[in-house]
Formats: structure tokens, C-alpha cells, sequence
């Protein structure tokens, strides 16, 4: 990065790719993907800025991310604790895909339930879900499935229900680009 008192200048290389589920070894890195950014401030009220990105893997995107829409993804219970707090994004007309791991069916139901409560949340374009992995056993059973569950709380609140998202904690996760159309 190159940065002046009224100009910047930054690049990014990058793996296009997540890492594979085997956490533990070292990958070689191939750097396929890159990112610029040029800005400049000729007064201090003022900022101009051209940026361009080449993602070398697009299919590593989300299949269900369109031009026009505006995505975000998270982890259920991580969202569930930034609601109501000054870290809330504005998910106003956003895609919102959803994703959960190592945890009880009942928690999910009440995580699901806090989120499609929440003002902001309602004001989504709709929910997709993605991978619910390594789902604790409830005792006894809850009757429902992560599908199920979504499904009926999108319908109480009326959230739009947009179907299952190529999203989770694995290696074949995809990417969803946040806030932004694609």
C-alpha cells in the first residue's frame, strides 16, 4: 500500500478458494485472484475511488447469488449476538444466508426465532439456509428438522423463504460476497 497525505494506492493477491477441511497441515499457496484500489482526496470533504477485482474461480461463488442481489452470510448464533448492538449490519434488500454448527436442534429453533424477530431482519429479501453440521441429539427428539425450522419462522414473520444456500463449516463452502452486488 502507498499512501500519501491525499492519495492511496493498495493491491491484494489472494487463493480464491476456502482451505480443505484438514485445518491442521500447510497448503501451497497459489495466488490467483486480485483486488486494486485507487483513491484519492483532493479537499478533506472530498474522496474519489476506482477499484477492480478478478476472482479467478467465479464457481466458487455462492450458485444462488445473482448480479442484482445483495448477500450476506453468517454463522445463527454469531448473528444472534450481534442483533440489537451497534454492530448490526444493515441487511435492508439482502440475501441473507444462514449457517450453523455443533449445535442442538432447540437452539437452532431459538437462534432462528431471535433473527426473524428483529426489525432489521425483517426488511431482508429472504432467507436461504445452509449447512446445520454436527447437529447435538435433542432428548427428547424435537420433531423438526433445521429445514423444518427456518421454514416456520420465515413464515411467521413474514420473511420470504428462498430455499437452501452451498454454504457452512467445510471445505466445500462457497463464497458470498457482503453487501454488495456481485
Amino acid at each position: 500500500m502507498l499512501k500519501g497525505a491525499k492519495d492511496c494506492l493498495s493491491d491484494m493477491r489472494d487463493v480464491s478458494r476456502e482451505p480443505d477441511q484438514y485445518r491442521y497441515d500447510i497448503e501451497e499457496p497459489r495466488l490467483d485472484s486480485f483486488s486494486g484500489r485507487v483513491s484519492w482526496n483532493p479537499i478533506r470533504e472530498l474522496s474519489l475511488q476506482v477499484s477492480y477485482g478478478h476472482l479467478h474461480s467465479p464457481e466458487a461463488l455462492e450458485p444462488a447469488v445473482r448480479r442484482s442481489d445483495k448477500t450476506a452470510a453468517f454463522n445463527m448464533t454469531i448473528l444472534s449476538h450481534l442483533l440489537g448492538t451497534p454492530y448490526q449490519p444493515d441487511f435492508d434488500g439482502h440475501v441473507l444466508m444462514l449457517e450453523e454448527v455443533s449445535e442442538a436442534m432447540y437452539r437452532i429453533d431459538r437462534s432462528l426465532f431471535h433473527i426473524t424477530s428483529n426489525p432489521g431482519i425483517r426488511r431482508v429479501a429472504g432467507i436461504m439456509l445452509g449447512r446445520c453440521i454436527n447437529i447435538t441429539a435433542n432428548e427428547p427428539d424435537f420433531g423438526m428438522n433445521e429445514e423444518e425450522v427456518a421454514r416456520t419462522w420465515c413464515d411467521k414473520s413474514g420473511i420470504p423463504w428462498l430455499g437452501r444456500a452451498d454454504i457452512g463449516h467445510d471445505a466445500d463452502n462457497k463464497i458470498v460476497p457482503f453487501g454488495i452486488s456481485t
